[in-house]
């Protein structure tokens, strides 16, 4: 049913989590592919993960992202008409339910932009400048008879809010008819710009620029989220992003863990209460 194209930089012990998790929680992926970019300490450790999950679809990064990106949502390519987007901090922690309506809705109906997996009515809370704010959605919302499924206008949020906030890189679900679409005109315009960053936080910026003039002014959710991602490091320098916080642990210290045979462990993972989309949990404890 759905595709997902998971990002990666130098994080084998992270991304082998997603994967696991994906498999766990996730089983209407039937197909991932894995844009990957390392340096060469990291080249033996994703040989290694090449192993461990052979049916995966796994693309070293050119010198182009967005092309690359684009080619993974070819006809050729790409085995569903869905797609969803991931990076390797992400953890499906929750079973995705059945996505049947909500992706017929979505391929029907020109007025839903997209599914988010990382939202549902437990995200109420956002981290601001060491400061924890309220982020609850505004009304209306609506809900399907079971309470699986919610629809809400992501207009109706404030600005900067993660419930008016439509494009993401971390477990939000297009059609593949649209993303292809948005890709192919950046990846026109990243030829024509110079300073470009080749990252997916680059690749989530300039995807903004078209909210504005997306017909789709709604979003599903499930009622409860699936998705949330650990930063527990940050890989690249182009973004400012917050990591370590509370559980700082390296993308060395994870490699040298990950080289000793030691993998991940979810079940041994302590999750807490999800309110927020980025809740860093404490990823040594489940290594094993």
């Amino acid at each position: 049913m759905v595709t997902s194209i998971i990002f990666s930089r130098n994080r084998p012990a992270q991304l082998d989590l997603t994967l696991k998790t994906i498999a766990k929680n996730f089983d209407q992926c039937t197909n991932i592919i894995v844009v990957y970019n390392i340096d060469s300490e990291y080249v033996d450790a994703y040989k290694a993960l090449k192993q461990e999950h052979s049916n995966v679809d796994w693309r070293r990064q050119t010198g182009n992202f967005y092309k690359d990106v684009f080619h993974c949502c070819s006809a050729l390519d790409c085995q569903n008409d869905f797609v969803c987007l991931l990076t390797d901090d992400c953890i499906v922690y929750n079973q995705v339910p059945d996505l049947s309506r909500p992706l017929s809705i979505l391929q029907k109906q020109q007025t839903v932009s997209c599914i988010s997996l990382r939202l549902g009515m437990n995200i109420n809370s956002r981290q601001i400048d060491n400061q924890i704010i309220n982020d609850s959605p505004k009304l209306p919302i609506y809900e399907d008879d079971t309470k699986t499924w919610i629809i809400f206008n992501h207009f109706q949020n404030c600005y900067g809010s993660y419930w008016c906030y439509p494009v993401s890189v971390d477990g939000t679900i297009y059609t593949r008819g649209r993303l292809k679409k948005m890709l192919q005109e950046l990846v026109v315009l990243n030829n024509h710009y110079s300073g470009w960053h080749q990252n997916p936080n680059d690749l989530e910026a300039h995807l903004q620029r078209f909210i504005a003039v997306d017909s789709g002014h709604s979003t599903i959710a499930p009622f409860v989220s699936c998705v949330f991602n650990s930063p527990n490091n940050r890989v690249q320098t182009s973004h400012g992003n917050r990591s370590g916080d509370w559980y700082d642990q390296s993308a060395e210290f994870l490699l040298n863990k990950f080289n000793q045979g030691k993998r991940i462990k979810f079940e041994k993972l302590e999750i807490p209460k999800i309110s927020c989309p980025h809740t860093e949990i404490n990823l040594r404890e489940g290594l094993q």
